[in-house]
């Protein structure tokens, strides 16, 4: 594979030095950046570029690709840079100046572990039975209150799987099941999430 092994990092580096010029010299920046003055929802209200000339990634600025196929001094021109060793970022992106209120959301979860989440075509369920809560305590910066997990659908191992690997139980009875739904402690979840409670509280099994 002749691509952009390190683009990723060369990216974020790139997307880092945006950032500060924005904040540093935002003047300069629109100068320099091209302001293309248009009047997108979200962020500043304009769009802008950052255009960078970056030591490809590919080859480390030599012009020439050397990989698993090229032996004994071997080499090809770098298809990233096009031999000239130098990788151009470009960038297009919005400032940010405030977080957009979206039209359609009424309840917020912390994860989705992998579930539909929704109150289904029969209108049965509610968005709280999945856990989660209200949008308008997440946007106030409430914190997700306690058991606010998906109780209802899944197991403390399956959810914090998801949502903070650090708390999840590694119990044995877990153990030795393809999926978490086919443990045959899941249908009696709820005594699993009263045992999760008590060991977070110090109180062992």
């Amino acid at each position: 594979m002749r691509e952009a092994e390190g683009s990723g990092s060369v990216q974020k580096e790139a997307r880092q030095a945006a950032l500060a010029l924005h904040e540093s010299a935002p003047r300069m920046q629109k100068m320099l950046a091209g302001n293309e003055g248009s009047n997108e929802k979200g962020g500043g209200g304009y769009s802008m570029k950052f255009i960078a000339d970056a030591k490809c990634s590919s080859c480390g600025g030599t012009g020439l690709y050397v990989g698993l196929a090229e032996k004994d001094g071997a080499a090809v021109v770098c298809n990233t840079c096009d031999g000239t060793g130098c990788e151009k970022i470009v960038i297009n992106y919005t400032p940010f100046d405030h977080r957009i209120k979206p039209s359609n959301v009424l309840h917020v979860f912390q994860v989705n572990p992998g579930i539909c989440i929704g109150s289904g075509g029969d209108k049965k369920l509610k968005l709280s039975d999945f856990g989660g809560m209200p949008f308008k305590d997440w946007a106030d910066g409430k914190p997700f209150p306690p058991k606010s997990e998906d109780r209802k659908f899944t197991c403390p191992a399956w959810w914090y799987q998801s949502a903070n690997y650090e708390k999840k139980p590694h119990w044995d009875e877990c153990i030795g099941y393809g999926s978490f739904s086919q443990c045959p402690s899941f249908k009696d979840k709820a005594g699993c999430w009263e045992r999760f409670d008590r060991e977070q509280k110090g109180g062992g099994k």
